[in-house]
C-alpha cells in the first residue's frame, strides 16, 4: 500500500504510513484493503511524444487538504 500512496500521491504524507496502520487498514465504505500483486507473462506497449510540461505537478498535500 506505501508503494502504491508513492506512486500516485508522491508527498502527500510527509513520512511513511506506520506498517500497523498499513496491516489493519480499513476502508470508508467498510472493508479491508486488499492488495494483489500481478505478475505479467508478457507485456507490450506503444511509445507516445513526451511533453515535460505534462509529465509531473506537485500536487495536493495532508496539510494543503486539511486547510
Amino acid at each position: 500500500m506505501q508503494v502504491m500512496l508513492n506512486k500516485y500521491v508522491p508527498g502527500y504524507y510527509e513520512r511513511s504510513l506506520g506498517k500497523s496502520h498499513l496491516e489493519r487498514y480499513v476502508s470508508p465504505l467498510g472493508s479491508k484493503t486488499a492488495i494483489y500483486k500481478l505478475n505479467a507473462g508478457s507485456l507490450s506497449a506503444k511509445e507516445k511524444e513526451v511533453i515535460s510540461d505534462r509529465m509531473f505537478y506537485k500536487g495536493r498535500t495532508i496539510h494543503t487538504d486539511r486547510a
